[in-house]
């Protein structure tokens, strides 16, 4: 039997049940804070390094070092893998809704117990979500679109050149609420440094944290 894989990458996120609550992985174990002490543990998956890649109310979504994508509910819950006609790669943070992309560029939304994809008229190459409902995506040949709470998807005016990716968007220019998006995304003004602890507990983050892990051990 293979031993639990507990690596020196920690990676943390906030359950929002109360400020002090956050589960972690480390190579292919779960584990989750609540009320200061460490109560639900998902020792060695079998399915080896989990990366977390959003999540949606008590629904966890992750995926291997193949691809595979994975749901679990709650976060230490049994791991059901999602069936996928072709490879799909992860876009957003942890801490949002999960999305993910197809290589032909199609984006996919959860919608409950898997993924449904959303119709563009071309191909996506960039995305993010809140867990207000709010979204943004990036479609060639660079056109922004948006979507506010609830409401259909529009094109937006960008006045400079064709974005590459989400951090690049002026979020001055975007409506009230998109320009929190822009700053999470990957590459963004918000992106997570060694010394934001602060924004581990809000959302998420990675870290390398022997602490945590001798008190998991």
């Amino acid at each position: 039997m293979e031993a639990p894989r507990w690596t020196p990458e920690v990676i943390s996120a906030s359950t929002r049940t109360a400020a002090d609550d956050y589960c972690i992985t480390s190579g292919s174990n779960r584990a989750c804070v609540r009320d200061g002490a460490w109560r639900d543990v998902a020792m060695g998956s079998g399915y080896g390094w989990l990366m977390l890649t959003g999540r949606a109310g008590e629904d966890w979504v992750f995926e291997d070092q193949a691809r595979r994508v994975f749901v679990a509910r709650p976060f230490t819950g049994a791991l059901r893998e999602l069936p996928q006609d072709q490879l799909t790669i992860a876009v957003g943070r942890g801490w949002q809704p999960p999305a993910r992309r197809t290589v032909d560029g199609a984006l996919l939304v959860w919608a409950g117990a898997g993924f449904t994809p959303l119709p563009f008229p071309g191909r996506v190459y960039d995305a993010a979500f809140s867990q207000e409902g709010l979204g943004i995506a990036l479609v060639e040949p660079g056109v922004v679109y948006l979507q506010e709470a609830q409401q259909p998807w529009a094109a937006a005016l960008q006045p400079s050149g064709a974005p590459s990716s989400i951090a690049q968007l002026d979020g001055a220019t975007l409506p009230e609420g998109f320009a929190a998006l822009v700053e999470d995304a990957p590459g963004g003004r918000a992106s997570w440094t060694p010394s934001s602890s602060a924004r581990s507990r809000a959302h998420g983050s990675r870290s390398r944290c022997a602490g945590l892990l001798s008190t998991t051990a």
